[in-house]
């Protein structure tokens, strides 16, 4: 019987591999080390609010391959990014909007459109309709309801110079079916304006059922005082008294006599009571700003 050990003896490695895998195992192990030193200073930096150094930290941590910086860099960039355009600083903001929207931020994304849409919305309150068009259409491009609805306005009431009914009907339409309800009373007059008055009434209806008080007030105005086909004044009185005083759409309104005292008492309660509508939509501080 022969004895020994069979283990491999370290005699067998030659000295040049061991002090070398002694470097590299001691190499790995500083990284290590580093890495979780920096990962500490970076969330240390978080929990400051300190975005900026927390960014200047985590940047070489992702590229040496922490998961954990990896995680965190995006959404300490959309803190970077709010924080610079509630400071008025656009350049940094956009700058940091667009390299986030670039990496899959969603909420960048949202965020440059509705920076987008406030410009937008400031041009045309100033009139500057040539300016915001390009603007306008980039958004509906983007799938901005309230700009698919703007730019429709714009075409329906010829800011850009020929009214075009067509591409306003167009663009309602497309805001509609992304469930903006404000775009059924645009949707609604555009077709007033092309003289079809049964869309119009379907596209009333539709925003007033949805609540919609602009709807409401059309859908009543249009029932009471029908230019085509049959009248319904208990109906749209409803509608009308519902935008004005929130009461439902359904209750039932006093009926007046089909005399020519009772036609001009019901046209005038009509007319009062969507300019109540009017009235209290516009004080309404969560007065929608395109209605």
């Amino acid at each position: 019987m022969t004895g020994g050990n069979t283990s491999p003896q370290s005699s067998e490695i030659p000295p040049n591999e061991l002090r070398l895998a002694f470097a590299l195992g001691t190499a790995d192990w500083v990284q290590q080390t580093q890495t979780w030193q920096d990962e500490l200073l970076a969330q240390r930096a978080i929990e400051e609010k300190n975005y900026d150094e927390a960014a200047r930290l985590l940047e070489p941590l992702a590229a040496r391959g922490s998961a954990w910086a990896q995680r965190n860099q995006l959404w300490v960039d959309e803190w970077r990014a709010e924080a610079a355009v509630e400071a008025g600083d656009e350049e940094t903001g956009a700058r940091l909007l667009a390299s986030l929207a670039a990496r899959g931020s969603q909420w960048a994304v949202d965020r440059q459109i509705s920076r987008d849409e406030h410009q937008a919305w400031r041009l045309t309150r100033a009139r500057n309709y040539e300016r915001a068009r390009p603007l306008l259409e980039s958004l509906a491009e983007r799938g901005s309801p309230w700009a698919m609805n703007q730019l429709g306005r714009l075409h329906r009431d010829g800011k850009f110079g020929t009214p075009d009914l067509h591409n306003a009907i167009a663009l309602f339409d497309k805001a509609v079916c992304v469930g903006h309800v404000p775009a059924y009373k645009c949707l609604g007059c555009a077709h007033l304006r092309k003289g079809d008055y049964e869309s119009a009434r379907i596209a009333f209806i539709t925003g007033a059922e949805l609540g919609h008080k602009g709807s409401m007030v059309m859908a009543g105005l249009m029932l009471v005082f029908e230019p085509r086909g049959e009248t319904d004044t208990q109906t749209g009185l409803a509608w009308l008294n519902h935008a004005a005083y929130g009461t439902n759409g359904q209750a039932t309104v006093r009926e007046y006599p089909r005399t020519g005292l009772g036609c001009l008492r019901l046209g005038s309660r009509a007319i009062w009571l969507a300019l109540v509508a009017a009235t209290r939509s516009r004080l309404d501080r969560n007065y929608y700003r395109v209605s």
